[in-house]
């Protein structure tokens, strides 16, 4: 509505006087004609807004946004069997996981964790305001602990699931409130190890070579910038360096789940300010975690500090020596406690500049 109201202050003088055609013309004030013309696209978009709007929310959208998100939550068998899982509703739903209280990979929110970008930059899909993965990211949702995959069935009755060719290792177990609900047969709990690495380098070159090769390699190899991969390049059986054709093999991308799922933390447990794990490892190893690299976590390994290892372009490892051990991540946001201090003295000089006498007052008092 502002451009209507700047067009009519500009087309009527202050004086109360109607301009003739040629003084709006002289002057640059618009016609009647354009005045017009304005008016009514103004009036057509508003309209277009609300009748999108009301079809969305009255209609049959709003009909489902009640019977899927407000007034239910789909019921997951077998969820919560595992310490922490994460699931992915499709792009009709994005963000109701959140609000059914359900972790998830899928998320439309533009202020997130730099991590996050750097992860989705560098395995190749990218990200803008939204995290999201094509059906063929098979190997990024197993690192991200995905256990479930929601369809929903009563918006995407033509393209489908199933058309779209799936997802491979999951396997439909139920439906619940319109969904249909697929299971990953491969799930990888929170917190597991690797036994070969390679580096973001090559990892780069591999992808763009070979998008898929690349995917199913995050399942068999940790991803290590040079100065973590020469630091920690003895924890390995082995580093890769190129393709290896037989990680293309779905029997293989299976294998290297199980691998990795059966090198998980027994435990793991969120809190307002982060997490703590249980790992019994055979050897030492970086265990990873798919949480986001940030300058404010900080870790320890049985109370005792520890490095945290950037992985996989913006996740999290941390070196954990052989047997079982407690692992606790906390985050306090980086600056806050020099935020607080920046903000008490700035509100010490406010209240000062209020309260205290101007030294020009007592200046120009002291010379009357």
């Amino acid at each position: 509505m502002l451009p209507l109201l700047l067009v009519i202050v500009n087309g009527i003088e202050f004086t109360g006087k109607r301009p003739s055609s040629r003084e709006r013309a002289c002057c640059g004030l618009v016609t009647r004609t354009a005045l017009a013309l304005v008016i009514l696209c103004c009036f057509l978009t508003q309209a277009g807004v609300l009748l999108n709007g009301n079809t969305i929310i009255a209609g049959s959208g709003g009909e489902k946004w009640r019977t899927q998100l407000l007034e239910n939550r789909p019921e997951i068998p077998g969820y919560g069997n595992a310490s922490f899982e994460r699931i992915e509703a499709d792009r009709t739903s994005t963000n109701y996981e959140m609000v059914w209280g359900y972790p998830t990979i899928h998320c439309f929110e533009s202020t997130v964790s730099s991590g996050i970008f750097a992860f989705y930059q560098g395995i190749g899909p990218g990200r803008t305001v939204d995290s999201k993965l094509n059906f063929s990211h098979i190997g990024a949702r197993a690192i991200l602990s995905s256990h479930y995959y929601l369809e929903n069935k009563l918006i995407r009755a033509t393209k489908n699931y199933t058309k779209e060719g799936g997802l491979l290792g999951y396997q439909k177990v139920g439906e619940s409130d319109g969904y249909n609900i697929y299971e990953n047969r491969y799930f990888i709990p929170v917190g597991f190890t690797f036994d070969r690495f390679m580096t973001e380098d090559t990892y780069a070159l591999l992808l763009d070579r070979d998008k898929t090769a690349a995917d199913r390699t995050l399942v068999r190899d940790l991803i290590l910038d040079d100065e973590a991969a020469a630091k920690y390049a003895s924890f390995f059986s082995g580093q890769d360096t190129d393709i290896d054709e037989e990680c293309l093999s779905s029997d293989s991308y299976y294998s290297e789940c199980r691998k990795r799922a059966s090198t998980a933390c027994t435990s793991f447990t969120t809190s307002k300010s982060g997490f703590t794990a249980e790992a019994t490892l055979d050897r030492e190893n970086l265990v990873f975690f798919s949480i986001p690299f940030e300058k404010g976590w900080s870790a320890r390994v049985d109370g005792k500090e520890a490095e945290i290892v950037k992985a996989d372009f913006g996740l999290m490892a941390v070196c954990v020596p052989e047997g079982t051990h407690t692992i606790t991540f906390t985050y306090l946001p980086y600056g806050l406690h020099a935020g607080i201090l920046v903000s008490l003295a700035a509100l010490v000089i406010l209240l000062a500049y209020f309260l205290l006498p101007s030294p020009l007052l007592f200046r120009f008092t002291v010379l009357r």
